[in-house]
């Protein structure tokens, strides 16, 4: 890709609030970005290393590769560890189907270029092999930043409401899908959640069918109960952004990072946002414009 065409992380007016808020609190530089599909070496980081910029965390929300094949992922994976990170955070996403087992479907894999099982467990071994690459599956990870005397609590799920063909960590919505959200801690407890899927009405607008996809149950529990100060997703290329609420009761940011446009090219550059480990202290966005939503 020229590199004209690369997704890179810039810099922006809202750069001088932020030096001056991280001058005033301890604050995380945090990198969110979802749905590379093999594109991973067109995006760069070079405003990011560790020596100039300090802790910093990179977030990727799932559909990391095409098909989840087993060099796709391998590939993936050496480059995060290599990412000029403090930390590097990771779920899965439907098309990482091979780190859900149970979704697993002779015909529909074939297609994907999978004619023989995969071994489920070699994948999930590489893609937890690496020192700072932590991979979430419906998990939560504390992240300890001891020169700034603080923390950022993480939880990850990978899944969607259920579409299309068999992908990987569908569930069907309602009742099924609700229990999975149920299983992430509530009262603000999580500074950051990453889902793949959006919730409903929120960075979830699928153009060509004039339709809002995301799962309400989701937008219910995030608003209502689990309280993250950020909640991170991608799933829909199409509409890759920042927003907030605008009805007042709810004080989440939500960031829909797709990387990849819906034609599958790796132009939406990374969304930083500066995160105060003071959790009284609001985010502050960096180099995108916050979207008001009902």
């Amino acid at each position: 890709m020229a590199e004209e065409a690369q997704a890179t992380v810039g810099t922006s007016s809202a750069d001088v609030e932020a030096v001056v808020v991280s001058a005033m609190v301890p604050t995380i530089k945090c990198v969110f970005i979802s749905d590379t599909h093999s594109k991973h070496k067109d995006i760069r980081f070079d405003d990011v290393e560790e020596e100039k910029a300090g802790p910093s965390v990179l977030f990727h929300s799932g559909d990391f590769s095409l098909a989840g094949s087993f060099k796709e992922i391998s590939d993936f994976i050496d480059w995060l560890e290599e990412a000029p990170f403090t930390y590097k955070i990771l779920i899965a996403g439907n098309h990482d189907i091979t780190l859900h087992e149970e979704s697993f479907n002779a015909s529909f894999w074939t297609r994907r270029g999978h004619p023989i099982r995969p071994d489920f467990a070699a994948v999930q071994a590489y893609v937890r092999s690496k020192p700072s690459v932590i991979y979430l599956q419906d998990e939560q990870v504390t992240l300890e930043f001891p020169t700034l005397g603080g923390q950022l609590k993480v939880y990850g799920s990978p899944w969607q409401p259920t579409f299309g063909d068999v992908w990987a960590f569908n569930a069907e919505r309602g009742e099924a899908i609700n229990q999975i959200w149920n299983l992430i801690p509530e009262d603000g407890e999580i500074d950051v959640l990453l889902t793949h899927g959006p919730p409903l009405n929120i960075g979830d607008f699928v153009p060509h069918k004039k339709e809002h996809v995301g799962c309400a149950d989701l937008a219910r529990q995030v608003k209502d109960r689990i309280k993250p100060r950020v909640h991170s997703f991608g799933h829909i290329h199409e509409n890759y952004g920042v927003f907030a609420k605008n009805d007042g009761d709810d004080a989440t940011l939500y960031v829909n990072a797709s990387t990849c446009t819906l034609l599958y090219r790796a132009e939406n550059a990374p969304i930083v946002l500066l995160l105060p480990l003071d959790k009284a202290k609001a985010p502050i966005v960096v180099n995108a414009i916050t979207q008001q939503v009902e």
